[in-house]
């Protein structure tokens, strides 16, 4: 069931990846010369307490990726991803209630400074309810009207940003379940009141007939500005509920968020402040589809030499009992050595079902301590100086707090691996990859591909892994992966 309803987003995901990896196959030379007035990808992430009867918590996490030049402007995929928590299961572990999304593929015109930004977009809306029945979406075409580029509003660059700054998208529903819509309509916008202290509201709604269904959010937010076109924001605001495809449940949100230009080619580890991703997606055998969004936060430097960091990797794989959504969380502290960084971090990992009754959610907790290459994960070319190529990794070991698999074992290991080899100019390096986690769970993968670009990865790959609630717990998949 859930194949079918995100089957057809995820494959229009999974063919943007690969036409994005054909359309940067270039010489370096040309690339290098069009870097220069590209727009940037942009990502960031929200974390909110929820003052309401029915939710605790809600999290978001949101990518904006210019994946190539056309006609004047630039083919855009937006990915937008809410999660709503309704009550702490334990110290450690929290209840899912929906997983709410969008995902649009669209072409946008290159904006000029001061000019009104247009774009054209389709795409999927929809609320995924979690280890429970129901998954209704709204699949719509519309345009964009926006005086800010990508998802910032302008807070980033005080000296040229717009007093009231935002954007609105307006759309036609195509077709949609369980779920009664003629239109979308969303927007945001912001105006600054003082200095650091802005106003935001935001909209997210459907229209059927004359009625807008729609969830609402207004309230004051204090910017912190960062380098690099990034700000961190703490904000109070209200949220009315009424759109069937929003949060469900009204209340006051307090949270903090974490936005801007991504890292691209640059180290994430090595130039903080940063956020960086990666956006991956593809299929195997018997129709199972595969989704993932990483996103990583690192913080300013602190005491000379530390640096927290926050990553958010949350993952889709469908199958014809089930589809599982499953989360990787690690929060620490780290400190760069030479070549390497070393760290200790809070290390979470859950699995819930997709639109299926599930009485069982899996998780488990661990503290550990680690050390990796920088970006040892991140797709793209490498540069080997050697012959031989280039070998990066990870290793954490640690102890296993608490577990839904008995805590029989209270050690912890996890890793990964890349050896890199000596790419044929700027358009193929073969790579092996591997990851591995064991304990009182465990799971591994193993991949053979190429990089085709600085930022993107093609993969064959296989994995395992005794966490998943479909009772096929392998999976042969063929992949892209893209870095932003």
């Amino acid at each position: 069931m859930f194949a079918r309803s995100v089957g057809r987003p995820l494959r229009v995901a999974a063919g943007c990846l690969a036409a994005l990896c054909a359309a940067q196959i270039e010489t370096h030379a040309a690339a290098a010369g069009r870097e220069a007035n590209a727009p940037r990808a942009s990502a960031g992430g929200r974390l909110m307490w929820v003052f309401s009867d029915d939710l605790d918590l809600i999290g978001d996490l949101w990518a904006d990726l210019p994946l190539t030049p056309a006609a004047g402007g630039d083919i855009v995929l937006g990915i937008d991803t809410r999660t709503t928590i309704e009550r702490a299961l334990s110290s450690f572990a929290f209840a899912l209630d929906d997983l709410l999304y969008d995902v649009e593929v669209g072409w946008r015109a290159r904006r000029s400074p001061g000019a009104l930004g247009f774009a054209v977009s389709a795409g999927q809306r929809g609320r995924e309810r979690v280890d429970a029945d129901g998954q209704p979406w709204v699949r719509w075409i519309g345009a964009t009207l926006r005086n800010t580029d990508g998802p910032l509003l302008g807070a980033h660059d005080q000296d040229h940003a717009p007093a009231l700054a935002g954007w609105v998208t307006a759309g036609v529903a195509v077709e949609e379940r369980e779920v009664s819509a003629d239109a979308v309509l969303r927007g945001a916008a912001r105006a600054r009141l003082w200095r650091r202290l802005v106003l935001d509201a935001r909209l997210d709604g459907l229209v059927d007939g004359t009625h807008l269904a729609a969830d609402f959010e207004i309230g004051p937010a204090l910017d912190c500005e960062l380098t690099g076109a990034r700000r961190v924001g703490f904000f109070l605001r209200y949220l009315h509920a009424e759109n069937p495809l929003g949060a469900g449940s009204s209340g006051l949100l307090l949270g903090f968020e974490y936005e801007g230009d991504t890292a691209g080619r640059v180290s994430a580890v090595e130039q903080p402040p940063a956020i960086d991703g990666v956006v991956g997606t593809g299929g195997g055998e018997d129709g199972r589809l595969a989704a993932q969004l990483l996103l990583r936060f690192t913080s300013p430097r602190f005491f000379s030499s530390l640096h927290a960091i926050a990553r958010v990797d949350a993952n889709i794989l469908t199958a014809k009992d089930t589809g599982d959504l499953y989360y990787f969380w690690e929060v620490g502290l780290e400190r760069p050595l030479d070549g390497s960084v070393a760290g200790i971090y809070a290390y979470h990992r859950s699995n819930h079902e997709l639109a299926e009754p599930n009485d069982r959610v899996t998780s488990m907790n661990v503290i550990d301590l680690g050390i990796s290459t920088p970006d040892a994960d991140r797709p793209g070319l490498r540069r080997p100086r050697s012959r031989r190529g280039t070998l990066e990794g990870a290793a954490h070991a640690g102890y296993v707090l608490d577990s839904s698999f008995g805590e029989d074992r209270h050690w912890h290991v996890r890793g990964s691996a890349r050896w890199s080899l000596r790419p044929r100019g700027d358009r193929f390096g073969p790579y092996l990859r591997a990851e591995a986690e064991a304990g009182d769970a465990d799971r591994y993968a193993v991949a053979v591909g190429a990089s085709v670009t600085a930022a993107c990865d093609l993969e064959i790959q296989f994995r395992s892994d005794e966490q998943y609630a479909s009772r096929d717990r392998d999976a042969f998949l063929a992949l892209a992966r893209y870095a932003f």
